[in-house]
């Protein structure tokens, strides 16, 4: 995270529909690793989402059983 603010995840589906959100709080800027429980998601192909200050990344991800 380059600069401090709050962080969210979002997992999409390839549709562009939102599947889980994940509100990560206030963060200090620096590098971070998270484990997020997805729950029951089916398998497949998803978008991860994550949002800092206004500004967005995404990454396209595999969930596996």
């Amino acid at each position: 995270i380059p600069a401090a603010g709050a962080v969210k995840f979002m997992l999409m589906d390839m549709q562009g529909r939102v599947v889980r959100t994940f509100n990560l709080g206030n963060r200090a800027a620096g590098a971070y690793s998270e484990t997020l429980d997805a729950g029951a998601i089916a398998r497949g192909r998803y978008i991860g989402v994550l949002q800092v200050n206004g500004k967005v990344m995404e990454k396209v991800l595999m969930a596996r059983d």
